[in-house]
């Protein structure tokens, strides 16, 4: 079963998961400020935050349609994106693909993956960029490992068909 949402919903979604990872602010409170957001604002909001994680989120999600799809997807199916150096060797050796680098013990263990805590359910959806039946994570790659780690198989997708 899938879903419809908007572009700026994609912006809004972005934008909560960025700010989420280092705002000191209530989460309930982050939540009312990211859904008060007017389209305008969403996307500039989107677009410095993508700036400065020096990613191509905001390009992504800017050259897409106006109407996104939120689908479950099984794991068989999502590829990851690299994240650094220090574990795209890791990925690269397991196809790239979330379900082979979820079995990887040395990937299991790594402190860049330790690290999380509990994931907001608001977070639990990633941006994706579809081809085919085939899905690559542009947004949310650490959370797509942690989550795969801790034995989930299927997962929230944002996307649009190019």
């Amino acid at each position: 079963m899938s879903r419809e949402i908007s572009k700026s919903d994609v912006f809004r979604k972005y934008i909560f998961d960025e700010m989420a990872r280092t705002t000191k602010m209530d989460i309930n409170d982050l939540e009312k400020y990211v859904d008060s957001l007017s389209d305008h604002k969403s996307k500039e909001l989107c677009h410095h935050l993508s700036n400065s994680r020096k990613n191509a989120v905001y390009s992504f999600i800017s050259k897409g349609p106006d109407r996104w799809i939120v689908k479950t997807v099984n794991i068989s199916n999502i590829y990851v994106g690299g994240i650094n150096g220090r574990v795209n060797g890791y990925f690269n050796r397991n196809g790239w693909l979330l379900k082979n680098i979820c079995k990887d013990k040395d990937i299991r263990k790594h402190r860049e993956f330790k690290k999380w805590g509990d994931i907001h359910h608001r977070s639990l959806s990633l941006i994706a960029h579809k081809n085919g039946c085939k899905y690559r994570i542009v947004d949310g790659n650490h959370r797509a490992v942690k989550l795969a780690c801790d034995g989930k198989k299927e997962f929230k997708l944002i996307s649009y068909k190019r």
